[in-house]
């Protein structure tokens, strides 16, 4: 194909969209995943339940293997889901690769700016995306939304305490992005600059030692390099500590809804005492997928 040809508008649109079976798959997966991870949560009550009140060791014995099944299970869909988005990634890579690059050479034979291989650079962040944890963990939504209706059937209070909590979050989420996103940019552009340097540099190394500047170009370089070290250390700092907050509410999430639910049962407005520790893990689970995306 002509480099020179023009590529229609909606190239990466419908890119994108070819994706679309490989999501929905890895989304079906991910509400069986959400209703197996409740198996340990059942487990320990039929052990508190069952096993405790009739000291039965062949009940403990079947739970416990089919407990075990639960998780071997839950390891394959995981397999499944990664390998479905590693292939969503291969899809997206192969539809877009050659059109990327055939639109940089072009653009380099017009003479127009284009920053580079930052194209490129783009292509294979959106490859990597695709093959992440971040990209799996937005798909447990759906199943957070099932645990919240669950916490809602239990009793609406305890699903407005929940529902705080994911607010609470995804303020976390904001502000995260609000304070990363122009120094990861900065970043970035200071490492794009940085690696230039390196290659005209090194693409003029005999003329520069001849002339005596090698001292010079070396503490150039060193001042981008550093200068992108600090913007990433900076952009890092910020992003832990917005983890660390995430983390702390989810823990807080489950004793919160602990309490209110213990306080709601006192009132007889919960109609049994093991409805508090589901509440408590439900909750939790509500919000799973914005810790792990933070």
């Amino acid at each position: 194909m002509d480099p020179m040809t023009p590529r229609h508008p909606n190239e990466l649109s419908q890119a994108l969209a070819a994706l679309h079976p490989y999501q929905r798959q890895a989304m079906a997966w991910t509400l069986v995943t959400a209703g197996l991870s409740l198996a340990p949560t059942l487990y320990m009550f039929q052990v508190y339940d069952r096993v405790v009140n009739s000291r039965n060791l062949t009940t403990l014995g079947m739970l416990t293997l089919l407990v075990l099944g639960v998780y071997a299970v839950l390891v394959l869909i995981d397999g499944v889901r990664e390998d479905l988005m590693q292939r969503a990634s291969r899809h997206l890579d192969q539809v877009l690769a050659v059109p990327v690059f055939d639109a940089v050479f072009a653009a380099h034979l017009r003479q127009v700016p284009v920053g580079g291989d930052q194209a490129l650079s783009d292509l294979r962040t959106w490859r990597e995306y695709w093959a992440s944890p971040a990209a799996l963990a937005w798909m447990e939504w759906p199943g957070a939304l099932l645990f919240l209706c669950g916490i809602f059937w239990i009793n609406p209070v305890l699903a407005l305490a929940a529902l705080a909590g994911a607010v609470l979050q995804v303020l976390i989420a904001w502000w995260t992005e609000q304070h990363t996103h122009t120094t990861l940019v900065e970043a970035n552009r200071a490492a794009m600059a940085a690696k230039q340097y390196a290659r005209d540099a090194l693409a003029k190394a005999q003329v520069i030692e001849s002339m005596g500047m090698w001292p010079g170009v070396h503490a150039r370089w060193l001042r981008l390099h550093r200068r992108c070290l600090a913007l990433q250390a900076q952009a890092s700092d910020k992003a832990g500590w917005s983890s660390a907050a995430a983390r702390s509410v989810q823990t807080l999430q489950g004793s919160v809804l602990l309490g209110a639910a213990c306080w709601l049962y006192l009132r007889g407005q919960l109609l049994e005492g093991g409805l508090l520790i589901i509440a408590s893990i439900l909750g939790g689970k509500v919000l799973q997928p914005l810790v792990k995306a933070v």
